[in-house]
This record gives C-alpha cells, structure tokens and sequence, in this order.
C-alpha cells in the first residue's frame, strides 16, 4: 500500500509540478521550436524576417557602377550586390551601350567613342588642309590663332562630337543661372569661353575643338583651362603633324588657370591646337588661346619692366604685350564691346623741380587737345606705393567707340610716370575693382 501511494506521488509531481516557495514551476515544451512567452508554457512565434517583401534590383550605384544579382542578408534586411564596372556609364539602372558612331562621320569615329574622327591631311597639302576636311588650305596659315578667346562663336575652330555644343557659351549667363558644379566662374576673358559640360548639362558628352593651322611666330602659347584629371580630357599642340605638347589638366573647379608653353624651337612652324574630351565622366573648359612674346605673371606676381623702372601686378589672365620701347608697359586683357581692355604704363624723364601736380596739370592740357570728345568725370588724390599721385577718370572717342580711362600721374626721382586703364565705357564698370588693384600695386624702382 505505500509503495503505490509513492507512485502515485511522483506522477502528480510530474503533472502538476512541484512547490517552491509557494510557486510552480513550469517546463516550456519541448515541441516549441522558437521556445516559449513569459508563462513558459505558451510557445513563443517565429521571430520577424529582415527580408520579408524586400526586394534587390539591379541599380545604379554611381555613374559607372551598376550593382547586380542583389541577394537579401537574413541578419541585417539590406541588400548585397555584385559590382559591375560599367565602360560607358550606368544610366537607368542599366550600363549604357557602347556609342554607335553617327552615319554623319566621313572618317568614322575615336575608338570608343561618338567623336567623328579628325580628317587625315594627305601629304602632299603644303599648307594642311581646311579644318574637318581633307581638301588642301590653297593660302599659307595666318599668324597668330583665329579666335582663340571665342568671342566669335566657333569661327577658326572644327567641332565635332555633341559636348562643345553648337557655340561657346557666356559666362555670366552660366553663373547667373548657377549652373556651375561648384564655385561660379571666373578668371574667364571677355564674355564667352567654350565647355564640354555646359552646353548639355552632361558630363558624360563627348566632343573635340581643333583650331585652324596658323604660324608660329611668338615664342609662347598661352590659354586658359579648366578641367578635371583624366588620361581621355586634355589639350595638345600638334606641330607639322607631331604632338609636341599635351596636357591633361587638373583643376575642376573655377577660376580658370592660365598655362604657358615655350615655342621658341617651334618659330616659323605651322600648328593647330586640339581639345579632347573623349570621357563619359570628365569635362574640360578652355579660353584666350594666344601666341605672345613675354609669358604673363602667374596670379599676383608682378610684372618687373626690363630696364628696372617699375613693377606692377596684372589683373589675373591678362597678358603682358610687347612695349614699343624701354620704360613701358602694354597689358591686355579681353575684347569687350568691338574693344581690347588694357593697362599702360609709360615712363619719362621730367623737367628738374617738376613736381607730380605740375606733371598731372600738363597731362590733363594733353589730354583736353589730342582726344575726341573728351570729358573730365573725375579727380583725386591717391597713394600710390606710399607717394602721392593724381588720379582722373575721363572718357573720350576713338575709331567710333566710346572710351573710358582711369590715369594715375606720379613723379617719383626725377621720372614721371602714367598709368591708364581703358575699356569701351560699357565696360569700366565690371573692370574698375581690378583696375583700382593693379594700379595700387605699382612701383617705381628707378632704374
């Protein structure tokens, strides 16, 4: 009788459990997969799944990359890509074909690209050949480069490929619209400057500017860049069919950079100029091509005159022309309103005692009997490298155009010195900030 009643003890403890203090414990099932709720008796639900209506698509991860076979991670919910490098850039989720070269190339097209391929010159042309064509030039090439600041649209330059678009574009319009990548432009000359982004808003554009053959007979091309690093974007300048120069510039963002290339090996040569953007993701902007015979300044380095009489710093990415004699200085800047904006400088023994008022009253009679329709705006007293000077705005006519001039008058050892800034009168405006820094920044050394 006692051993039943024990074994009728342990099955009740196995069913009801047993005490503890006054509570139960509760064994959780052992046929609950995701084990039990709070009461341990209740099996707990499958947990939630990361990838439950996820889905992984094939997308465009940057401009060349296109992200494929996405497979959902169970731990995280995030999608896990294949990378694809794509050649000719992602665009709708899709790598973008291969550029077809158009029918309207007669010499096809640069390998890999939508660029119409540049006419061969055949041999026998003494003079190269019309730009984009392969008929012989029958007039020797001009000296100096056509239009090199594109103040006249394309004229003297082939175009081919979409990305320089069908005219340079103006910078003012270009900021005004903001339509810059990053700063707005600036460091440009004149109004108009020609870009493998702007005209389509699309860096991926292909295209080539290449200038008319012309003579060499300066010692230095200069002209103005901006672009970013890239093997497929650069300039060069082929010299009697031989690249003699190719740059691939790196500065990406405004203002525009001036480069300077040493001709002297190449005087009397003829050569034309190539710009090549033949990148889907890289653009270039060029300007003020010119053949000159002293280098300009880099950014505010003063211009020391040859015989030591003065120095003065140019306004940025204006050049220094050559002076009719010692003692002077020609600065050009662009052409604005049918007139080329430039700073003279001209030096000249005066009489002994004559003072910079004496100087600056003679200069104003000059200037009353040899301009055209001149009139006095304004004077006043400047400082000028810690002398003192007289200052006058006027304008006047010359060849029919309207003309307006800053001129500082100061004698400093026995020297008078003029300095002048001109521009159409239209213009003065936009330039007087600089002209007022240019002309602060001279000083006689008295050589």
């Amino acid at each position: 009788m006692k051993a039943e009643f024990v074994i009728l003890l342990f099955f009740a403890l196995l069913f009801f459990g047993c005490t503890n203090g006054g509570g139960t414990v509760k064994v959780c099932p052992s046929n609950c997969t995701y084990g039990c709720l709070a009461d341990n008796i209740t099996c707990a639900p499958p947990p939630p799944n990361p990838c439950e209506n996820v889905t992984c698509p094939d997308r465009c991860e940057d401009e060349n990359t296109l992200n494929t076979n996405g497979q959902c991670n169970p731990e995280t919910g995030e999608c896990v890509y294949r990378k694809n490098v794509c050649p000719f850039g992602c665009e709708n989720n899709t790598c973008r074909m291969a550029p077809r070269c158009p029918a309207t190339c007669p010499f096809g097209c640069e390998p890999g690209t939508d660029v119409c391929r540049s006419a061969v010159c055949p041999e026998y042309c003494r003079y190269g050949c019309i730009p984009g064509t392969i008929q012989c030039n029958s007039e020797p090439p001009s000296s100096g480069i056509k239009n090199g600041d594109f103040e006249e649209g394309y004229a003297g330059w082939n175009v081919s490929g979409i990305a320089f678009g069908s005219s340079p574009f103006e910078g003012a319009v270009a900021n005004a619209q903001q339509l810059y990548l990053k700063e707005p432009y600036s460091g440009y000359s004149g109004a108009y400057f020609a870009s493998s982004y702007l005209p389509n808003m699309d860096k991926r554009a292909m295209g080539n500017l290449t200038s008319e053959p012309f003579f060499i007979n300066k010692k230095y091309l200069e002209f103005l860049v901006i672009a970013q690093l890239s093997a497929q974007v650069y300039v060069e300048l082929v010299v009697n069919k031989t690249v003699v120069y190719h740059l691939e510039p790196d500065n990406p963002y405004p203002p525009f950079q001036r480069v300077t290339w040493n001709l002297s090996n190449y005087i009397g040569k003829t050569a034309f100029i190539r710009v090549v953007d033949a990148s889907n993701r890289h653009y270039i902007e060029v300007d003020d091509f010119r053949l000159v015979d002293t280098p300009s300044p880099k950014a505010g380095q003063p211009y020391v005159e040859p015989s030591g009489k003065f120095s003065i710093v140019p306004p940025l990415n204006w050049f220094i022309g050559q002076a009719p004699a010692q003692g002077q200085a020609f600065i050009y800047g662009s052409k604005e309103n049918n007139f080329t904006n430039q700073i003279t400088v001209i030096s000249e023994e005066v009489n002994p005692g004559e003072t910079t008022e004496l100087y600056f009253a003679k200069g104003k009679t000059g200037l009353e009997l040899l301009l055209q329709n001149y009139s006095k705006i304004a004077e006043q007293d400047v400082v000028i490298d810690g002398l003192n000077a007289k200052q006058i705005d006027y304008t006047y006519t010359s060849m029919g155009i309207s003309l307006k001039t800053r001129e500082v008058f100061l004698v400093y050892n026995g020297v008078g010195y003029k300095i002048s800034a001109t521009t159409a009168e239209q213009s003065f405006e936009r330039h007087s900030k600089e002209f007022d820094e240019t002309i602060k920044s001279f000083k006689p050394l008295g050589g």
